[in-house]
């Protein structure tokens, strides 16, 4: 082989070496685009996901919140039970007039499960 030739061929080595570097470079930065691709995608799954959570959360707590609305209506009602129970008691008593030494002090409100 000819000097020429050997430089030739050393020339096109380095050439195919730099495209080479050029087509490592280029393929790094489409495999960072691609990750970021994929990060994006995951993150809208992940949102999707967190979005269905939430719904479900929130129906649980709409039903929670009319179980309680419910347990405040019928606490109301039973606190209106026992006011009309606790008048009706005094009324009896008042009405007796046999008061006992062990009756003084007593009031129906002092055994009010809802005081």
């Amino acid at each position: 082989m000819s000097t020429t030739t050997l430089t030739e061929a050393a020339r096109m080595f380095e050439e195919a070496l730099e495209y080479l570097e050029t087509f490592a470079a280029e393929s790094r930065k489409q495999i960072g685009v691609t990750a970021s691709a994929c990060d994006v995608v995951q993150g809208r799954v992940d949102m999707d996901e967190l979005r269905t959570e939430l719904d479900l959360r929130s129906r649980e707590l709409a039903v929670a919140s009319a179980f309680l609305e419910g347990l405040d209506e019928k606490c109301n009602e039973l606190q209106a039970l026992y006011a009309d129970v606790a008048a009706q008691l005094d009324r009896c008593m008042n009405r007796s007039g046999n008061e006992d030494d062990d009756d003084e002090g007593f009031s129906p409100s002092s055994i009010s499960p809802l005081a």
